[in-house]
């Protein structure tokens, strides 16, 4: 019984990453179709926006962008806060360490799905992730669609889960009907962007919306929906100042 207790107490952490998370494509496919509007929705808000729908650029036009994402995005995406986020987990874990007599892992499964990669830059891509977990986490590069990334491997492999396109994974795994195939994992926490896909939602509307989404969803997954600054490109201190300044503007009709 004792073998078995520190067995358990050995067993990593395992992380489960989407490259979208950890790099902010959505500005990176803004700035690609506009570098107006990219300029435009950055002072307007882009990192408190309540949806993927964006000023100065057609629903349809930045749908189509973002659904055929690929390597040219990702050249032009910058980190988000996730990327911090699961830095400060890898040195927690490893601060665990110094003090516990039975040592663990940290393990982070990077899900590159959709991108189409070679060898070299899946390479440079993990050693780059590598940097952000100050080397204290071990790195595996999957490509996963959202229906491969079911219940059962979720069950069996996952801990915590960092999710940017929730919706995807969704309509994958969670029928109309709320009914799931395989095992149910209410205690994992899927940790996603409280942002609509493809609609403006305001105010308390918006805060209503994603507390009852989780709620629904809390016996099969443990979702989170947190601010989508998480999600979002990591502004230099005077453009962050100057956007800040902007929203403070009132604003004329």
């Amino acid at each position: 019984m004792i073998q078995k207790e520190i067995d358990e107490l050995r067993k990593p952490t395992t992380l489960y990453v989407e490259l979208d998370a950890i790099l902010d494509t959505r500005a990176a496919t803004l700035f690609n179709i506009s570098k107006q509007a990219f300029d435009m929705n950055i002072m307007k808000g882009l990192h408190r926006r309540t949806s993927d729908v964006f000023d100065g650029v057609s629903e349809t036009n930045y749908q189509t962008r973002y659904q055929s994402r690929n390597r040219s995005i990702l050249a032009d995406s910058q980190v988000t806060m996730i990327g911090k986020l699961i830095g400060d987990y890898a040195k927690a874990v490893a601060a665990r360490n110094l003090t516990s007599p039975v040592n663990t892992s940290c393990e982070i499964v990077l899900n590159l799905h959709p991108y189409v990669l070679e060898e070299s830059e899946i390479s440079e891509i993990i050693t780059a992730v590598a940097k952000l977990t100050f080397d204290l986490a071990n790195i595996t590069a999957v490509s996963m669609k959202p229906e491969e990334v079911n219940f059962d491997y979720i069950k069996d492999t996952i801990d915590i889960m960092y999710v940017y396109n929730y919706a995807d994974w969704i309509n994958a795994n969670i029928d109309p009907l709320m009914e799931v195939k395989g095992r149910m994992s209410p205690d994992v926490p899927m940790i996603c962007p409280a942002v609509a896909k493809a609609k403006r939602i305001t105010g308390y509307q918006h805060k209503e919306v994603f507390q009852r989404m989780a709620r629904a969803y809390q016996p099969m997954i443990g979702i989170d929906f947190i601010d989508v600054e998480n999600f979002t490109m990591i502004l230099a201190p005077d453009l962050e100042k100057a956007a800040k300044q902007q929203l403070r503007q009132p604003q004329t009709a």
